[in-house]
C-alpha cells in the first residue's frame, strides 16, 4: 500500500482509531487507578554454610552440564528448595488451617503457587523470595510461613543426608571390627597352639613389612610402566611424513632410574647406619638392610656394565613447533619406559627374593606372617574408617546448624501501579492494532477514490472530479465564484477542446449506477457550458423518473415522451432557465415503456432537429445498470460521459455496461467522477488555498456559496423546488 493510500484510508476511518484507542486507553487508566492495591512480601537469602564440608547437592540433575560454580550450586539448592512443592504444599496446608487462606478446591492451590516467585540476585549468591496478595496482613503471614517452612526443609534434607552417611560409615566399620577380633582370636589361639611361634613373631615382622613394601613398589612400578608406555605409543600415533634431514644435536643426561638407585642406596645405609646403634650384626632388621643394599649396588654395577647409566637426546631446532614437542615427548616417553622397565625388573626381583625367603621359613613362621600381615592390613582398614566416621559426624553436626543467611527480615510493601506506563502500553498497543486494521481495510477496498484510481479501474480517462459538498446544485439564477463552479469549469473547458472529436452536439451523462448524480452533473454542466457562451439544449431523457425540471424550479406537463408520441412540438415544450443561452425540454409524463419510443422513428428526427440549433445537446439517461434506455439513446447521440460515484467500487452492472456501449459503437468522451472528497480533488484544494479569498474581497457573494468553507452546510442558491418534485439523487 502506498503512502498516499494509506493516509487516505486513514482519514476515512479515523473513527476505528478512535473506538480502539480511546476505550483502551481510558479503560485502562481507569482500571490502573480504581483497582484494589496488591502488596508483595519478600525475603533475601543465601546459604553460607562452610565451603569446605562437600556436602551433597540437594538437586545434582541440573550440574550435569560441568562447569558450574560453587555460587552457582548454592543459588540453585535454595531457588528449587523454596520452590519446590513440598514447601509450597505444606506452607498453603498451614496457612489453610489458620484461616489466613481459603481453600475452595485445587484452584486456589495452583494460584497461591502462581503468585510465590523467585529470582537471583545479579552478582551474588542471594536470592528473592516474593509473594503478591492483596490484603497487607495476609501477605505478611504468608512470607513468614514460607520462610518457616523453607527452613525446617532445608535444614531436614542436609540432616537426613548427613544422618545416612554416618549410619552407613558405622556399619561398616562394626564389619570390620569384627573381622578384625577375629584375626586376633585365630591369632591367640594359633600361639597357643605353638608356643614357640612367639618367638619367632620378631624375625617374621621385619620380612612382613619389607614384602608389603616390595609388593608396593612392584605395582608404582607397574604403574609407571603403564602410563610411560601409553604416552610412547600417542607419540608414534601422530607422526607425521618422513621427516627432512636436519642436523641433530646430541645431549647426554644421566639416567633417571641410576640416579633413583643412588638416591635409594644413599638412604638404606643412613638408615643401616641408625639402625646398628640399636641392633647387632645378626639382627634380622640388619641383615634385611644389607641384603637390600648389595641388591641396589648390583643394579648400579649391571647398568654400568650394558651402558645405560647415562642417556643421550637429540634437538632438532628446523622441525616445526608442533613436530618438535611430538618428538620430544616421544623421548622423554622412550626414556620413562626403559626407567620403569628397569625399576620393575628390580622391584620383582626384590619381591621374588622377599617372597622366597618368606616361603623358606617353617611352617609355623609362614603362618605367624600371614596372620601378622592380616592383622596389619585389617587395623589399618579399621583405623580409616573410624577416621571418616569422626568426618562425617561432623558433617552431619555442622548441616544441622543455621547455614541459611536472611540479608534482612521479611519485608511487605505496597505494588507501584504502573498507571503511566500501562497506560502508555494500552495507548500504543491499540494504536498499533487500530493502524494495522486500517491498514489492512485500506489495503483490501477496491474503491475508486481518486483521478488516477478511476482511470486504472475502469479502463476510460477522467476528464473531470467534483467535489462532494452539502448542496451540489449551481445556482441557476445568480453566477458564483465557488470551488464547485471552478470544477464544473474544467469540465466544460474539457468538452469544448474535445468537440472537435464529437460526433455531433449531443452528449449522453449516462452511469450504470442509480444515485450516482447523473441528472445534476447534467444540469450543473449545461450551466457551465452556457455561462461559458455557449448555446446550450438541456434534454431529460430520464422517462423513468424525470426530475431535471427540480433544478432550475421549471414545470414537468409536457416534454420529450409528448414530442415522441406526436402529442407536442420542440417549439411547444422547450423552457427558458434563467440561465443565457441554455434552454430546457423536461421529461413529460413517463410512459410504460420508453425504450418503445427511443426506437422510433421520432427519436431520430428529434435529435437531428435540435442538432441544428446548439452547441452542445446535454441528455440525462436511466441508470444504464437497471434498464435499457441509456444504451438505445447512446446509439442516437453517439457521445457518451460515464458518470462513477467516488468512494465505491466498479460492480459487475458497471462493466457490463460499458461493454454494451463498446458494442454498439458510440464514442465514450471520458469519466466524471463525481462526490469526490475535499482532500481528493485538486481543483478544490487549490482554489480554496489560493484563490477563495482573493475572488471573496472582489466579487462578495449575495448568498452563501455551493461548496461552503470548513465543513458548514452552505445556503441553497436557488428558489426551492415546488412541493411534490423528486429530491436530487446525490442527497
Amino acid at each position: 500500500m502506498g503512502r498516499g493510500k494509506f493516509l487516505r484510508s486513514l482519514r476515512q476511518r479515523w473513527w476505528i482509531l478512535a473506538l480502539l484507542v480511546l476505550p483502551a486507553t481510558i479503560g485502562t487508566l481507569l482500571y490502573s487507578v480504581l483497582r484494589k492495591p496488591q502488596y508483595e512480601g519478600f525475603m533475601q537469602i543465601a546459604d553460607r554454610r562452610e565451603r569446605d564440608l562437600n556436602q551433597p547437592d540437594l538437586f545434582t540433575s541440573q550440574m550435569l552440564g560441568g562447569g558450574v560454580n560453587d555460587q552457582e550450586i548454592r543459588v540453585t539448592n535454595l531457588a528449587n528448595t523454596v520452590t519446590s512443592y513440598t514447601v509450597l504444599k505444606t506452607t498453603f496446608d498451614y496457612l489453610v488451617q489458620n484461616g489466613t487462606l481459603k481453600a475452595g478446591g485445587p484452584d486456589d492451590e495452583r494460584q497461591f503457587i502462581a503468585r510465590v516467585d523467585v529470582k537471583p540476585l545479579r552478582g551474588s549468591e542471594y536470592i528473592r523470595v516474593s509473594y503478591i496478595g492483596d490484603d497487607f496482613k495476609e501477605t505478611q503471614t504468608v512470607i513468614e510461613a514460607l520462610r518457616d517452612k523453607f527452613l525446617d526443609r532445608y535444614r531436614k534434607l542436609f540432616s537426613e543426608e548427613g544422618q545416612r552417611s554416618v549410619a552407613f560409615i558405622e556399619s561398616q566399620l562394626k564389619e570390620q571390627e569384627a573381622i578384625y577380633d577375629d584375626l586376633l582370636q585365630r591369632l591367640k589361639e594359633f600361639k597357643e597352639r605353638y608356643p614357640q611361634a612367639t618367638a619367632y613373631e620378631q624375625n617374621t615382622s621385619g620380612l612382613v613389612g619389607n614384602l608389603q613394601a616390595a609388593r608396593l613398589r612392584l605395582a608404582k612400578a607397574d604403574e609407571a610402566y603403564a602410563s610411560a608406555y601409553a604416552t610412547f605409543m600417542v607419540g608414534r600415533r601422530q607422526e607425521n611424513s618422513p621427516l627432512l634431514s636436519t642436523e641433530m644435536t646430541t645431549q647426554r643426561s644421566i639416567n633417571p632410574v641410576y640416579a633413583q638407585i643412588e638416591e635409594r642406596i644413599k638412604g638404606t645405609e643412613a638408615t643401616l647406619e641408625s639402625q646398628r646403634e640399636r641392633y647387632g650384626e645378626n639382627h634380622p632388621t640388619i641383615v634385611q638392610l644389607k641384603q637390600q643394599l648389595e641388591t641396589d649396588r648390583a643394579s648400579l654395577a649391571n647398568l654400568e656394565a650394558i651402558g645405560e647409566k647415562y642417556l643421550t637426546s637429540t634437538i632438532e631446532p628446523n622441525f616445526s613447533r608442533n613436530e618438535s614437542d611430538r618428538r620430544q615427548a616421544v623421548l622423554g616417553a622412550e626414556r620413562a619406559l626403559n626407567a620403569a622397565r628397569m625399576e620393575k625388573a628390580a622391584a620383582q626381583a626384590e619381591y621374588n627374593r622377599l617372597r622366597a625367603q618368606l616361603e623358606e621359613l617353617p611352617v609355623v613362621e609362614k603362618e605367624l606372617a600371614k596372620y601378622s600381615a592380616q592383622i596389619s592390613a585389617q587395623a589399618q582398614s579399621v583405623a580409616n574408617l573410624k577416621g571418616k566416621l569422626e568426618e562425617a559426624r561432623v558433617r552431619a553436626a555442622q548441616s544441622e546448624a543455621k547455614g541459611v543467611l536472611f540479608l534482612d527480615q521479611t519485608y511487605v510493601i505496597e505494588l507501584d501501579r504502573g498507571t503511566i506506563l500501562k497506560t502508555l502500553i494500552a495507548f500504543f498497543l491499540s494504536m498499533v492494532v487500530a493502524v494495522s486494521l486500517i491498514a489492512s481495510l485500506g489495503q483490501f477496498d477496491q474503491s475508486t477514490y481518486t483521478a488516477t484510481e478511476a482511470e486504472n479501474s475502469l479502463g476510460f480517462p477522467v476528464i473531470a472530479a467534483l467535489p462532494r459538498s452539502g448542496q451540489q446544485r449551481l445556482n441557476p439564477d445568480v453566477e458564483q465564484p465557488t470551488p464547485l463552479a471552478a470544477s464544473y469549469q474544467i469540465l466544460s473547458t474539457q468538452l469544448m477542446g474535445l468537440k472537435d472529436r464529437l460526433t455531433g452536439p449531443g452528449i449522453l451523462v449516462a452511469s450504470a449506477e442509480p444515485n450516482s448524480g447523473r441528472s445534476t452533473v447534467a444540469a450543473n454542466m449545461a450551466i457551465s457550458l452556457a455561462r461559458d457562451g455557449a448555446r446550450v439544449l438541456l434534454v431529460d431523457g430520464d422517462l423513468r423518473s424525470p426530475a431535471l425540471h427540480d433544478h432550475f424550479g421549471l414545470q414537468n406537463r409536457a416534454g420529450l415522451a409528448e414530442i415522441l408520441n406526436g402529442e407536442a412540438t420542440i417549439e411547444d415544450v422547450v423552457q427558458p432557465t434563467g440561465v443565457e443561452g441554455l434552454l430546457f425540454i423536461a421529461g413529460g409524463q413517463p410512459p410504460v415503456n420508453p425504450i418503445r419510443l427511443f426506437n422510433t422513428e421520432a427519436m431520430k428526427n428529434f435529435v437531428e432537429q435540435i442538432s441544428k440549433g446548439a452547441d452542445f445537446i446535454v441528455i440525462d439517461s436511466p441508470a444504464g445498470g437497471t434498464f435499457g434506455d441509456a444504451t438505445v439513446l447512446a446509439e442516437h447521440v453517439q457521445n457518451v460521459v460515464l458518470i462513477h460515484e467516488a468512494g465505491r467500487a466498479p460492480s459487475e452492472a458497471e462493466f457490463e455496461f460499458h461493454r454494451g456501449l463498446e458494442r454498439v459503437g458510440v464514442n465514450v468522451v471520458g469519466l466524471v467522477l463525481n462526490k469526490t472528497r475535499p482532500e481528493d480533488c485538486p481543483a478544490y484544494q487549490s482554489f480554496r488555498r489560493n484563490y477563495q479569498a482573493t475572488i471573496s474581497r472582489y466579487h462578495a457573494p449575495s448568498a452563501r456559496a455551493a461548496l461552503g468553507p470548513g465543513g458548514q452546510q452552505p445556503v441553497r442558491e436557488q428558489t426551492p423546488p415546488p412541493s411534490g418534485s423528486k429530491e436530487e439523487e446525490d442527497e
